[in-house]
């Protein structure tokens, strides 16, 4: 078994498996949907784009569906994010490329992403992927 399953299956216990294929499926959609709706608002700024992290958010509350999951609200913030098996799972973009240093880069920047940490590990994408 490779790492990154296994570490799926540590975290997330029965469902990590499913997670960790149903996350690339979930971004994919996303961005698909996001670049249409850009392109089909005919705006120069990249704001309709650049909604992208509602939908995502929005896509994996599907996660707190799951036997033994739950969707909560981190602080004031104005979105729910799912936690399974007692780990909150956030998409989190920490760099615009391959080369950002995940390690180096301040997760806690408001007050709800603070309030994940009473939840449990945030650092789900970086195992994820692996």
């Amino acid at each position: 078994m490779d790492d990154g399953r296994r570490w799926a299956i540590e975290t997330f216990g029965a469902h990590g498996v499913h997670i960790r294929d149903r996350v690339p499926q979930l971004v994919r959609e996303e961005h698909t949907a996001s670049a249409d709706a850009q392109e089909a608002s005919g705006h120069r700024s990249r704001g309709v784009y650049g909604e992208f992290w509602r939908g995502i958010l929005e896509k994996f509350e599907e996660f707190g569906n799951l036997p033994g999951s739950a969707l909560i609200r981190p602080g004031q913030a104005p979105y729910s994010i799912p936690a399974v098996n007692g780990v909150a799972v956030f998409p989190w973009r920490y760099a615009r490329n391959s080369e950002g240093d995940l390690l180096a880069t301040p997760f806690t920047t408001s007050d709800a992403r603070a309030a994940m940490f009473a939840v449990g590990d945030v650092d789900v994408f970086h195992h994820l992927f692996a």
